[in-house]
């Protein structure tokens, strides 16, 4: 069982790098190594990472909440945040 040898990132691979972290930008460099794979392109995953830290693709953070409840007290809310 003979793997592909890894492409070196050329303006094709980049574009694909590129189009992928559009549609899906919540995939870090684990997850886009992945969608490469599945689409028949194998890159070496230290040249991926160095390539998406020089052009500064980075995975969305995911939403978190503020840790505030209710109203603020100038607005009538309760102090103590208790409801």
């Amino acid at each position: 069982m003979s793997k592909q040898p890894c492409q070196p990132i050329n303006d094709h691979i980049a574009a694909e790098i590129a189009a992928i972290h559009k549609k899906y930008p919540k995939l870090g460099h684990h997850g886009i190594l992945s969608a490469l794979e599945d689409g028949g392109i194998r890159v070496d995953p230290q040249e991926l990472e160095r390539f998406m830290t020089e052009r500064h693709v980075e995975a969305e953070k995911p939403f978190k909440p503020m840790k505030f409840r209710g109203a603020p007290s100038w607005l009538g809310g309760d102090p103590r945040g208790d409801q």
